[in-house]
């Protein structure tokens, strides 16, 4: 049998369906070993050496990743085919053993890579091809944006990893990958441009499978990587902004109210203003506007705490119920 190692050959058997077959060589028959890449979802063939003498068997050795062993043979004296541990019917001859001993990968899923090996059997030696097969799964692109100007590049569940490269180059750029289970990588490349001259910019996904450009428009305004110290700074000149607005308010709502008290005499209860002629008010409510007129009568009766006032001359006046904690606003009239 030949040697996986070197090649040398030497005495063999094959046995299939308990029939022994037994050769003694004395000529080596090196190895070919071959590396395939096949697009995933499409149609692949291995095929097995060339001879030029007659081959009384021929056997596939199939290993994948995580699947047993599974072998492929057939023996031209009898005729027949035999399959051990085979489930996969992707994996097929390539059309009849005693015509074509290729075999057949229709289509191809991620679940085939693995080592292919034709092992064909002479009585001048055995003749031996090995495959590493790897499938290409080609990645989903796409590019968005992420804030005004910052875009995102992604390459989804491409095998193996694509790589991403910008145009123009960005200020800031963060590439990262994700690896999955079934062997496929995820990246994405994240970038920010602060130049506002540019305004598109384009995202290249080279892969195996093919290469991809993406373009996209950036929007004005600001660049969104901006130092922590200006955002700090921006921060603070609106809260000072709003504080100096909310201090004008109050002073504006303070001296109106000074302006509205300065000639109002607050009494506790019991006591009165006075002053010049005129009626005699009795302010009842909690909080009253009043259009006084010279003369004027007395009011309905009073709640708790009343306040009595003399005036002089009709005024407007603003008096609130002074007990046990409120005091009286308002202007009222000269002469008191």
């Amino acid at each position: 049998m030949l040697s996986p190692a070197s090649g040398e050959r030497t005495s063999s058997s094959s046995n299939m369906d308990g029939k022994e077959m037994t050769q003694n060589y004395s000529t080596p028959f090196p190895e070919v070993n071959t590396s395939l890449s096949v697009v995933m979802d499409t149609n692949a063939v291995l095929r097995c050496p060339q001879t030029w003498t007659r081959v009384v068997l021929t056997r596939w050795e199939i290993i994948l990743r995580d699947k047993p062993s599974c072998t492929k043979a057939y023996r031209s004296d009898t005729k027949e085919t035999k399959e051990i541990n085979c489930t996969d019917d992707r994996i097929t001859w390539a059309s009849r053993p005693s015509q074509n001993p290729d075999l057949q990968i229709a289509p191809v899923a991620i679940t085939h890579d693995g080592y292919y090996r034709c092992v064909m059997v002479t009585p001048d030696g055995n003749f031996n091809r090995n495959y590493h097969l790897q499938v290409l799964v080609p990645p989903e692109a796409t590019l968005f944006l992420s804030r005004n100007r910052t875009a995102v590049c992604k390459a989804v569940a491409g095998k193996p990893a694509a790589q991403i490269s910008w145009t123009p180059e960005g200020d800031d750029c963060v590439t990262e990958q994700e690896c999955w289970g079934n062997g496929t990588v995820t990246v994405q490349s994240t970038c920010s441009w602060e130049v506002p001259d540019v305004t598109t910019v384009t995202c290249s996904v080279s892969h195996l499978t093919g290469n991809r450009s993406l373009f996209i428009e950036l929007l004005p305004g600001l660049t969104t990587s901006r130092s922590p110290a200006l955002s700090l700074l921006i921060i603070l000149y609106v809260k000072l902004s709003l504080f100096v607005v909310i201090l004008v308010i109050m002073g504006f709502v303070f001296f109106q109210r000074i302006s509205d008290c300065r000639n109002i005499k607050c009494a506790e209860e019991g006591r009165h203003f006075s002053g010049g002629e005129g009626g005699r008010l009795l302010v009842t409510f909690s909080t009253i506007r009043l259009q006084l007129k010279p003369k004027s009568h007395y009011l309905p009766t009073a709640y708790q705490g009343r306040v009595f006032a003399d005036v002089a001359r009709g005024g407007l006046i603003a008096i609130r119920d002074f007990y046990p904690k409120h005091a009286f606003l308002g202007n009222l009239p000269r002469g008191l």
